[in-house]
């Protein structure tokens, strides 16, 4: 990777970070911090994504991880899934965010729909949009600046920035998202052999992509 000269950051997702934080003994995180290079030209910067659903999964064990890690300048990334019924609700995204930031994580990504847990759990434990608002309204109102995540919907075409990048609608009592800001000509200009994803439509030029695991039934998707 260090001979590409546009690649100036590797990040590795680690589950173990996570579940294990002991797997990261001595003799790993010295490796790593040998992996890291932080010169003035052509740096490879490494860091670590994990995941986390609940704020009381975050331990002083892996507090402690992050410091060490940091050490070595590595930054940890959290990225959390939306599950309807586990953590869906303002107070719960609130405590990960205090939570996160307190053991010195970067949250980074909160998944609104979009990835395979969800596409299984979330089709009967759908997340409201309305309770998204609540989430985001909490996090920026109680919560540090630095403690506030980005809202992504993930799709068959890329991440899709929630409320953002593309806007709702309903086809036949589906959810539909709208792409603002690509339409197929971005993407066949990378290849012009490109073809649609299954399921994914076109909408005077608009891409339209179906949501599954979320409900609207707010005016509004964000506030």
């Amino acid at each position: 990777m260090k001979d590409i000269p546009h690649v100036n950051a590797v990040r590795l997702v680690s589950m173990k970070f996570s579940t294990e934080p002991e797997a990261y003994t001595r003799a790993v995180i010295n490796t790593l911090g040998e992996l890291n290079d932080l010169c003035v030209v052509n740096p490879l910067r490494l860091e670590i994504e994990t995941w986390f659903i609940l704020g009381n999964e975050i331990t002083h064990e892996h507090a402690k991880l992050v410091r060490r890690l940091n050490n070595k300048g590595i930054t940890v990334y959290c990225n959390t899934a939306l599950l309807g019924g586990v953590n869906d609700s303002d107070e719960h995204i609130h405590s990960l965010a205090y939570n996160v930031r307190q053991a010195g994580i970067e949250f980074h990504h909160l998944y609104v729909a979009g990835l395979p847990i969800q596409k299984k759990w979330n089709i009967d434990h759908p997340v409201d949009s309305y309770d998204v608002v609540d989430i985001a309204t909490k996090v920026r109102r109680e919560g540090s600046g630095r403690e506030i995540p980005r809202y992504i919907i993930s799709t068959p075409l890329g991440e899709v920035d929630y409320g953002l990048t593309a806007s709702f609608v309903h086809d036949n009592g589906l959810l539909k998202i709208k792409l603002g800001c690509y339409d197929i000509s971005y993407y066949k200009g990378m290849d012009e052999k490109f073809v649609l994803p299954k399921g994914v439509t076109t909408d005077e030029g608009s891409l339209v992509i179906p949501v599954s695991g979320l409900l609207k039934t707010n005016e509004f998707p964000v506030s």
